[in-house]
Parts: structure tokens; C-alpha cells; sequence
């Protein structure tokens, strides 16, 4: 009873922490965010589920997330705001889950259990994620939610099925949940002695193709148009998903850390509900690998099996537990280990949120100064057929509300289907000169006109550097975005140019 009193005690403490957390940081929110926000908004105004008016191409990777965001502004709610109490709910909720699994993956073990929700609450990446206004969160806490429910499901059919649901509506909240939805099926098929039952195949159907077929006649492709603009990239794409995951590590927890995690898994045959667990993270870890990691901060590709991470962690601290004396003039050791690990390890997590705060406040005064500064300008200058290109078309296009082309190719077909990496597409500039927007927004590493204009990405400098750009347009401002960052180590400057008379 009193190991009882104790965890329920922690888990609510380290809950509390986890919202102190994520208020900390709570100023961000990434560029990416405000694309799913003028879905929500343009399909409430009556124009579809797109991005510019008449123009029917997927360049989100989270339907029910726009979806729900969409139902918040019917209702008069800011999209921001709520993005920020969901993503903050759903942390809370996987923390009470990891508290959840750790006993199931533990057959039931009681003490020390709130061990994985002290570290989950205590990592930055958990708590960015929570308030960047993206999806992850609402992805995590389904994924883990399926992976409960799998692994207390032993001979109880409505656990499976429960399971099966929850990682099937995953796949409505990021494509990536089809990958987790097979590899759970796959182990149930190979699990089972006798000839299993075709009911979870059939509800995964029954849950997930009506999406597929909708997607299909709304969009034309069973794909997502993100998946071509993100891919591509061969092996200079899989070198930078390895860097991904070797930063991971090396950031939250350092490699001897994860070998502690690893303990739990060192007994062979794994039960049913650890094997399934493993089989999630390698899994996943092998499409984070193949996807080339991710640019936003910070990790997020990797939330939805942290908590399975931090639960292994938690049983492999356990382990070495169980391995000391707990009588005696030593018996001591036992809990001063568990609280000396818990310490260490803690401190190393929670060691990124210091760096966190100080760069998310300074992207957060950025996006101020220079995207919601250009988006303001574009709506109250631009006549409403006008047309913008430019990379980050989330706050300037939600701010300014006219017809956006993307040069990265999220919203663009023809980009998305260049060859080329994510960011590194490479097409020709003649495509943008013919569709003669009104308006260029240019990335420049220097503060052009003082400075000579430099770009690190392709597009950017294909077409500055065309002579045909000069001609046609005249430069007007740029803006900032790491105005806060005091001296500039390296520049991230909007250029705004318009099309001459």
C-alpha cells in the first residue's frame, strides 16, 4: 500500500512538472504548425480541405489533427491556442500510460514504477513537442495507448481489439501509424498457435481504407503529397536519418544509458509484451533511418517510442536493483542506486531544456519578426489574387491568406515530384518564372542588399541567380529571423521581393 501511495504520489508530481515544462517553452510554435491551421481554416470557409483555394494536393501529414483544429475554429477557437492544450493534454496522458506499461511489462511489479514518467516528464523534447502546435503528441499517446492495451490483452479479445483501434486511428493522425498497425498485426499473426482469428485484420480494414479511398477521390493519390517533396534523397538522406538517431542518443542519455534500457530485453525468449515493444522501436527507428531524420527540434520523429524507451529504461534500472543486497548493513544501497540513477540521469535529460529555452525563445521572436512581420505585410498589400512562392509557407501563408506557391514542394506536385532530397529539390526555375508570382520570399544566410545574397538551399540561389530575376523584380525588405540571436553567428534573412510594373 505504501509503494502504491508513494508512485501515485510521483506520477503526480512528475505530471506537474511535466506541464511546468512545457510552459516554459510554450512561446514557440513552429512555421509548420500554421500549414495544418489554413487547412482547418479554408475548409471551414467553405473552400475544401486545401491549402490555396481550387488547388486539391495533401501537403499535410496530419488529417485528424487539421480536422480537429478545423472543428476548434467552427467553434471559435484559436487554433494556436488549442494546438497548445491538446499537445500538453496528450503528454500528460502518455505519462500516466508509461506508469501503465511499466507495470504490465513488469507483470505487475509495484515499486519505484513512476521511475519512466519522472523521466519522460523531465525531457525537452517531450516538452517542445507538447506546444509546437504539430501532431506528435496526439500521435505518441495513441501509439502507446495501442502498445498498453496489446500488451495486457493475453487471452482478452476486447484489449486486442482496443489495441488494434487505437494504433489504427494513429494512421489518421500521421501516416506513419500504418508501419506501427502492420508490425502489430504481424506480431499477433506470428504469435498465435492456433489459426488466429481475422478480426483485428478486419477492423484495421474497416478503420483505415475509408480514409485511403476518401484521399484517394478527393486527392488522387493513396499518398499524401508530402511523401514525395520529403524523399528522394538516397543515400545522403539514410547518412542524415543515422546522424538522427546518433544525435538522439547522444543527447538524451548517452549510449551507456540506452545499454541499461537494454537490460530488460537481455532475457531470451522475451515475453509476448516486450517483443511486440521491440519490434515497435526497431521498427520505427529503421523508417526514421530511411526518412532522413527531421529539421524540426526536437526529435520529434522519435516521441512516439520514447515512452516505450523510457519504460525499458526504467525496467533495466530495476534489474540492477534486483541485483542488490536488500538486508543488512547494505540494504540501504538498493534505493540510494534507484534515486542515484534517477539523479544522473534526470540531470541528463533534463540538462537540453536550458539550451531549449533560449532557442525557442529566440525562433519564437524570430517568426514575430520576420514571418508574421511579411504575412502582415502580403494581407494588408497584396490584392487577394496575388500569388507569393517561398519555403516557409506556414505563418506567411496563414498571416496573408493569398495563393502560395512552395518551392520545397509540401504544396506543389511538380516540386514534390523533382529529384532531390527534402529541401535539396532540384528543378529548374523556369517552372516558378511561368507561373510569374506577384511576390518572391527568398531565404539569405547575409542581410541583402548590405550584404551579397547567400543561400544554403538551391532553389533559393537557382533563382536569385537567374538573370531573369533582377529584371523582373525589385527587392523591398528583409526581415530578421534571428533577430534576438546578438552577435550573428550565422543569418536566417526573409527577403521580400515584388514583381516590377
Amino acid at each position: 500500500m505504501r509503494d502504491r501511495l508513494t508512485n501515485r504520489l510521483l506520477i503526480f508530481m512528475a505530471g506537474i512538472g511535466l506541464i511546468v515544462h512545457c510552459l516554459l517553452l510554450v512561446r514557440y510554435t513552429v512555421d509548420d504548425a500554421f500549414i495544418s491551421y489554413r487547412y482547418a481554416r479554408n475548409w471551414v470557409d467553405g473552400h475544401g480541405l486545401v491549402f490555396n483555394p481550387g488547388e486539391r494536393v495533401e501537403g499535410y501529414t496530419n488529417f485528424l489533427w487539421t480536422i480537429v483544429h478545423a472543428l476548434g475554429l467552427r467553434g471559435g477557437l484559436d487554433p494556436e491556442v488549442l494546438s497548445k492544450v491538446l499537445g500538453i493534454a496528450a503528454a500528460v496522458g502518455t505519462m500516466v500510460l508509461i506508469a501503465a506499461l511499466g507495470r504490465a511489462w513488469g507483470h505487475g511489479r509495484v515499486p519505484m514504477a513512476a521511475l519512466g514518467c519522472i523521466f519522460w516528464a523531465s525531457a525537452g523534447a517531450v516538452a517542445i513537442t507538447a506546444v509546437n502546435g504539430l501532431e506528435t503528441q496526439m500521435f505518441a499517446v495513441l501509439v502507446t495507448l495501442g502498445v498498453f492495451l496489446y500488451a495486457t490483452a493475453e487471452n482478452r479479445s476486447r484489449r486486442l481489439m482496443g489495441a488494434v483501434a487505437a494504433v489504427s486511428v494513429s494512421t489518421l493522425v500521421r501516416p506513419d501509424g500504418a508501419l506501427l498497425l502492420l508490425v502489430t498485426l504481424a506480431h499477433y499473426y506470428l504469435g498465435q498457435r492456433r489459426r488466429a482469428s481475422l478480426a483485428p485484420l478486419a477492423l484495421a480494414l474497416l478503420m483505415t481504407c475509408p480514409h485511403l479511398v476518401w484521399r484517394f477521390f478527393y486527392y488522387g493519390s493513396f499518398v499524401p503529397n508530402t511523401l514525395g517533396a520529403k524523399t528522394g534523397g538516397g543515400l545522403p538522406q539514410l547518412v542524415r536519418g543515422v546522424e538522427y538517431l546518433k544525435n538522439f542518443v547522444n543527447e538524451y542519455g548517452k549510449p551507456a544509458l540506452y545499454l541499461i534500457a537494454a537490460l530488460p530485453f537481455l532475457h531470451w525468449p522475451l515475453d509476448r509484451a516486450r517483443s511486440h515493444g521491440l519490434a515497435i522501436v526497431l521498427a520505427f527507428c529503421a523508417y526514421v533511418a530511411a526518412a532522413g531524420g527531421d529539421w524540426i527540434p526536437h526529435y520529434r520523429f522519435l516521441i512516439p517510442i520514447m515512452p516505450l524507451l523510457m519504460v525499458a529504461l526504467q525496467d533495466g534500472v530495476l534489474s540492477i536493483r534486483s541485483l542488490l543486497p536488500r538486508s543488512g548493513r547494505f540494504g540501504f544501497v538498493p534505493s540510494a542506486v534507484i534515486w542515484g540513477f534517477m539523479g544522473v540521469i534526470v540531470f541528463d535529460i533534463a540538462n537540453q531544456t536550458h539550451y531549449l529555452r533560449l532557442h525557442t525563445d529566440m525562433w519564437a521572436d524570430g517568426y514575430h519578426h520576420a514571418h508574421q512581420r511579411i504575412g502582415a505585410w502580403l494581407r494588408d498589400n497584396a490584392q487577394p489574387e496575388d500569388t507569393v512562392a517561398l519555403m516557409d509557407i506556414g505563418i506567411i501563408g496563414y498571416s496573408s491568406n493569398i495563393r502560395v506557391v512552395d518551392i520545397t514542394g509540401l504544396t506543389d506536385p511538380h516540386v514534390a515530384a523533382a529529384p532531390g532530397g527534402w529541401l535539396k529539390k532540384s528543378y529548374s526555375p523556369d517552372y516558378l518564372f511561368d507561373i510569374d508570382p506577384e511576390f518572391f520570399v527568398l531565404v539569405s544566410a547575409a542581410d541583402y542588399p548590405k550584404e551579397a545574397f547567400g543561400s544554403s538551399f538551391p532553389i533559393d540561389r537557382a533563382v536569385f541567380e537567374d538573370e531573369r530575376f533582377l529584371q523582373r523584380y525589385r527587392f523591398l525588405f528583409s526581415a530578421d529571423a534571428y533577430v534576438s540571436r546578438r552577435p550573428h553567428i550565422s543569418g536566417y534573412y526573409l527577403l521580400l521581393f515584388r514583381r516590377k510594373a
